[in-house]
């Protein structure tokens, strides 16, 4: 997890750029217990970063943590492995949508 600092530099971006798209859904922001916003890593992969937003209006939801936990726990529909491991993969982005209306319903 990285703070939005971090995210801004790592990407070279500006840190509005970044909130702007939290605010959108087209990234996932998570407050922790200590009340600091984290984003995670992995989501800025190209794999992953453009099919955010896609997940988010699946799961009718753009709260990162709905978002972090469906894309992080293993689906049944996808051979037991997590909506991120199977995008990272190569699994066809039409199959991890339907698994996030499924997961949404």
């Amino acid at each position: 997890m990285m703070t939005l600092a971090e995210a801004a530099a790592e990407l070279d971006i500006e840190a509005s750029a970044i909130a702007k798209a939290l605010a959108e859904g087209r990234c996932i922001g998570i407050v922790d217990s200590a009340g600091d916003l984290r984003l995670p890593i992995w989501q800025f992969e190209p794999t992953v970063w453009f099919e955010i937003e896609l997940i988010g209006e699946q799961l009718g939801s753009v709260d990162g943590w709905t978002l972090l936990q469906f894309l992080e726990v293993p689906s049944a529909s996808l051979e037991g492995i997590s909506p991120r491991m199977a995008l990272e993969r190569g699994v066809p982005r039409e199959r991890v949508l339907a698994a996030a209306a499924s997961y949404a319903h």
